[in-house]
Formats: structure tokens, C-alpha cells, sequence
């Protein structure tokens, strides 16, 4: 979700809740991470606890960044109304993440001061002719990647197009970026400088092969230009190893070190290795140079569909699919038990008391859509669908309400303060989850595929790991992050494990409910349908 904070729980970065009590650590102090945290907290006296319930949460997270006993831990619930995020103050160490521009022009830079001067000898980031083409051989490149997890064409397709609507809303061009300048997420995947940097350098045989596998097949013109880009491709490996050295020399650069090396050289006002009489690159000048290869119209989707491979190597190492079958199991326990109310004798009083308090909870969160009109004219047909009658027909307007930022989808099992919601009982819940599963066509480990490699990608491997864990599938997801990642994403907060999969399910389908209802998912659907048909 790079169009978020980079504080997303150290994304990509694999922080395991820490081992220091919260009072000793602070996510955005430790160097690694520091960068994606923007500005700086603003200084609290967190000795004090202003009340009962600061007093609460505080101990929840001395308990929560503890070691855990075993491999699960006392599972911790949420205390009452969690403090604030602190205000924020600016850093003035602090240097803003760079515009496309700026990117340019610091690959610009990069090259003078690496071909000593000789401009005539410049690598040049070649855009792509038009957003089509740049989509035409991203989809190819995740064709390829697809069929190295054996994955069939069409589940490709459908996986990407449902990552590319969660991280851009199905709309995102090559060159998006956040429109805040808040984090340095770019491109159909949103990846991060020291995200690219790491790719460029762990992956750089297979973009090299790339390159010249694409240049045997090419036209003459284009021939050159793509086997001028792999050799440069593959020097650049060896300036990423030595750069990375000089940035930590304690820590020699491997491709276990890589990301966390980049992500220092990244956040650095240090100088690098490229100076001359009238250019001097600091560093995270230096990544930006690097990101800048995103935008050219052969390595940008090489890299990209490099980071597919590694979310997929991820989700296949850790056994998700026999994790989301798992969770999908026990929630279909839960709709079956209140499928069962209809045969008991105040059953019918039971269901239309959930719909009627579920439409409540949605009514009064402080930022509801659902007006009392809306709700009354859902309120029978969501009745009829709980009484085991079909789903929908819904108007546009009904379909918002359910599926909308601010929907009865939207809800969170667990109070929310911050909206006013209210805790949901047991038959609000499991209805809740039956219309979910009505919406978004079921509870598939197929459907919800793309949810599961956005929270790897959310939150890294290890940390992924623990949210996944179908033991944790009802457990707050502070259990499973730091607490500075936690407070900064909105997207996790006062949700269960579970609910983050669903939320990112949600977002995933928009608010008509389909894939295909967005501009730029439609327009890689048919390129993707036209590269399939002429693989056949």
C-alpha cells in the first residue's frame, strides 16, 4: 500500500516485534527505518500517564514488545481508547523524497560523474512511448514470472490486477507517486528506494539475462540500446556492493544485508563515492538515481515483476495457502453456526436483531455514509439474504454503503473510539463476514490470494508470518507488529488478523465490487487477454 507512510510496519523490512519495551523504542529513531517515518514525533512525557487508559495501553505494548513465552504468546486483547498519534514536528535534518524530476535529473548526475564527464557514453532512462506499452511488457515480464510459480495465465492476470488495485486503486500510471510526497513508493507496484535497490542488486542476473533474452529478438536499433543496458545493468551491481561497504563498513553488503544497507545509504546526507569539481551526490540522492531506472521502459518492468517473485517466493515458503484454507474454514464455521439460527425457534428474531444492529453500528460511526434512507431500503433485502435468500440485487448507492471506505464492510469486530463505533456481537460478526463473502465472490483461497502477498508485502516475511498464523486469526494485530508500525498505518488499526485480510480484500474490489470497474485494470486486462491468446 505504498501510497500510505512508509511506516507501514517497516514494509519489506521484516521487523519482528522488538525485543526492548516500547518506552526504549522508537521505530523511527532506529536508523534502518528512520526514513519512513517522515517528521519527527513531537517530545512527549511518556514517564506519565495522563490517565487510566494511557496507563493501560502503555502496559499493553511493554507486554506486547516483550519476548513472548512460546511461539504464540498470552494473546493480548485491546485495552480501551488507545492515545493519539503524537503530533508531528519537522526535522529540519530531514531530506524530502524526491519528485520524478529530481529523480531524472539525479540519474542525470549519477551518469556524468560515473563516465567521467563523457556525455556522448550516458546511460539514459528511456520512457516509454505510451502508458500501453510500459503495461504491455509489465504484464509480459509477469506473465513470465507467473509461470516460474506455476501458475497458469489467467490466475496471473487476476492476481496482479488485484495487487495493482490495492496499491494504485486499479488507476495508477508507471510514474505514480504519492501526491503528499510522503513516501518514495513509484510505479504499478509502489515499490520503495531501498526497494529497488535491493531488487537491482539481488536479482541483477536474472535483469541482466532479461535484457539480453529481449535483445536477441529485438530490431536492430533496438538491439544495441538493450545490450548497452544490460552491461551497464551489471556494473551497476558492483557500485551498489561498494556503496553499500562504504555506507556500513561494520556490515559488508550480501544479499541477506542488502535491503537494510540501502535503506541507510537511502535516508544518508552523507556523500558517496561520486563526487567531482561541480557534482557531489549524498546519498539519498544516490537511491533516487536508482529508483529512477522504474521509469525506463525495459528495466522498469524487469525490476517490478522481480519484487512479484520475491512476494511469491514468500507466500510459498511460508505455507499460506494452507494458512488462508485454514481461516477460511473457521470462518465458514461461523456463518454456518448463524446459517443454523433459522431452525430454531426465535431464530428469525435473531437474524433480523443482527442486520438490524449491524445497520446500527454502520449508522453511528461519526464517519458513516449509510443515511437512514439507505439503511432502510438494505435493511429487508440483507434480511432476506440472512434468511438464506440471495444476495442483492443492490443500486449503486446500496452497494457504496457496503463497500465503501466508510461502510458497513468497513467495521471492525472490536470497538473503535475513534470513529465511535461499538464493539459487534457474535451473530453481527458472523453476518458481517456472510457478507463479505456474498460481495466479493466467496471465500476462496483463490480470492483472497492478492490480500494475502499485499499484507507480505505490508508488513515483510516474518512479520506476515505471524499475522497469517491461523492461530492468530482472531488476535488485535499489534500482537504480530511493532508498536510504531502499528500506530502509524490506519489500515491495521483496531483490527483483527483476520479483518486485515478481509479489509485488503475489500479495498481490492472498490466500491462496485469488481476488478474491472477501474480504468487501468480494464486496460491490463485486455492486454493481458491479447499477450495470452498469442502465447497459445
Amino acid at each position: 500500500m505504498g501510497s500510505g507512510d512508509d511506516t507501514q510496519a517497516a514494509r519489506g523490512d521484516q521487523a519482528v516485534v522488538p525485543e526492548k519495551t516500547a518506552s526504549a523504542f522508537n521505530l523511527c529513531d532506529y536508523v534502518p527505518f528512520s526514513f519512513f517515518c517522515g517528521d519527527k514525533p513531537a517530545p512527549t512525557n511518556q514517564g506519565q500517564a495522563t490517565d487510566d487508559v494511557t496507563a493501560k495501553w502503555r502496559g499493553y505494548w511493554d507486554s506486547i514488545n516483550r519476548n513472548e513465552p512460546g511461539p504464540l504468546g498470552p494473546k493480548m486483547d485491546f485495552p480501551g481508547k488507545a492515545p493519539e498519534k503524537p503530533p508531528t514536528v519537522k526535522d529540519p535534518d530531514r531530506i524530502p523524497i524526491q519528485t520524478k524530476p529530481e529523480m531524472l535529473e539525479n540519474f542525470d548526475r549519477l551518469m556524468r560523474v560515473m563516465q567521467g564527464g563523457d556525455q556522448s557514453t550516458n546511460q539514459q532512462i528511456e520512457r516509454p512511448v505510451s502508458e500501453k506499452d510500459f503495461k504491455t511488457s509489465f504484464a509480459r515480464e509477469l506473465l513470465a514470472v507467473g509461470k516460474m510459480h506455476n501458475m497458469d495465465f489467467d490466475s496471473t492476470r487476476r492476481l496482479f490486477m488485484g495487487i495493482y488495485a490495492i496499491e494504485t486503486g486499479g488507476n495508477g500510471g508507471h510514474d505514480i507517486v504519492p501526491s503528499n510526497r510522503s513516501t518514495s513508493a513509484l510505479g504499478y507496484k509502489q515499490l520503495l528506494m531501498p526497494t529497488s535497490m535491493d531488487l537491482i542488486y539481488r536479482y541483477n542476473d536474472q535483469i541482466t539475462s532479461r535484457l539480453r533474452a529481449l535483445a536477441d529478438s529485438a530490431p536492430p536499433g533496438e538491439r544495441e540500446a538493450l545490450i548497452q543496458k544490460a552491461e551497464f545493468m551489471a556494473k551497476l551491481k558492483e557500485t551498489l556492493q561498494s556503496e553499500g561497504d562504504k555506507f556500513n563498513p561494520d556490515r559488508p553488503t550480501t544479499d541477506e544485508t542488502a535491503k537494510r544497507n540501502f535503506t541507510e545509504i537511502a535516508n544518508s546526507r552523507l556523500p558517496t563515492s561520486f563526487h567531482s569539481d561541480t557534482e557531489l551526490m549524498k546519498g539519498r540522492h544516490f537511491a533516487s538515481a536508482i529508483h529512477a531506472l522504474n521509469l525506463d521502459k525495459d528495466i522498469g518492468p524487469i525490476i517490478q515483476s522481480m519484487q512479484m517473485h520475491d512476494l511469491l517466493k514468500d507466500y510459498d515458503s511460508l505455507g499460506v495457502e494452507k494458512s488462508m484454507q485454514t481461516q477460511i474454514d473457521q470462518m465458514r464455521v461461523e456463518m454456518s453456526r448463524f446459517d443454523s439460527l433459522k431452525t430454531q425457534p426465535d431464530g428469525e428474531r435473531q437474524i433480523k436483531e443482527a442486520v438490524k444492529g449491524l445497520l446500527d453500528a454502520a449508522m453511528k460511526r461519526k464517519d458513516t455514509v449509510l443515511t437512514a434512507s439507505l439503511r432502510d431500503s438494505l435493511q429487508p433485502k440483507l434480511e432476506a439474504f440472512a434468511m438464506g435468500g440471495p444476495f442483492g440485487p443492490f443500486t449503486q448507492e446500496e452497494r457504496k454503503a457496503l463497500l465503501g471506505d466508510k461502510g458497513i464492510l468497513h467495521l471492525r469486530s472490536h470497538e473503535d473510539p475513534s470513529t465511535t463505533q461499538r464493539a459487534l456481537t457474535a451473530n453481527e460478526h458472523a453476518l458481517l463476514l456472510k457478507i463479505h463473502n456474498g460481495i466479493t465472490g466467496g471465500f476462496t483461497v483463490d480470492n483472497m490470494r492478492s490480500a494475502a502477498l499485499e499484507v507480505i508485502n505490508l508488513l515483510g516475511k516474518d512479520n506476515a508470518a505471524l499475522m497469517l498464523d491461523p492461530k492468530r486469526a482472531d488476535w488485535p494485530t499489534p500482537n504480530s507488529m511493532t508498536e510504531e508500525g502499528y500506530r502509524n498505518n490506519e489500515l491495521v488499526r483496531r483490527r483483527t488478523s483476520i479483518e486485515l485480510v478481509l479489509e485488503i480484500q475489500r479495498q481490492r474490489l472498490g466500491e462496485k465490487g469488481s476488478l474491472t470497474d477501474r480504468a487501468g485494470n480494464r486496460d491490463f486486462n485486455m492486454i493481458f487477454s491479447k499477450l495470452i491468446a498469442q502465447d497459445k
